[in-house]
């Protein structure tokens, strides 16, 4: 996991974990490489077209406290957002869209906001 972390840079990094051959958990690390949040998911939509790649950050939307917690994670202060690509979260649902089309949507089955000290499970 060391060598993975020293590959961000000091980047913000997002390792997707797999259940059962599908993405079943999301686990942030910061720029320093300490696990700051953990969310357990299953996929609701699969995935139909990708966006292209972007040099800007998503707009992030929401009415949940994940929307600070990942915006602070993976959004710089001096960025400006995307309005091609955003994350919608709203209760325990997050989609990903590209413009007015829906790339996928993951339900959330649970997530940790992790201290400092604490170890990312």
């Amino acid at each position: 996991m060391g060598e993975v972390l020293s590959l961000s840079h000091g980047n913000p990094l997002l390792i997707v974990g797999e259940y059962h051959g599908n993405p079943g958990s999301l686990a942030f690390y910061d720029g320093e490489g300490f696990c700051t949040l953990s969310i357990y998911i299953s996929v609701l939509e699969a995935p139909s077209n990708y966006p292209k790649k972007s040099n800007s950050f998503p707009l992030i939307i929401g009415d949940n406290e994940l929307v600070l917690v990942i915006k602070d994670l993976i959004v710089p202060d001096d960025s400006t957002f995307s309005k091609v690509l955003s994350l919608t979260i709203s209760g325990n649902q997050l989609d990903f869209k590209e413009g007015e089309n829906e790339l996928f949507s993951l339900r959330m089955k649970s997530y940790k906001v992790f201290e400092v000290d604490e170890e990312c499970s």
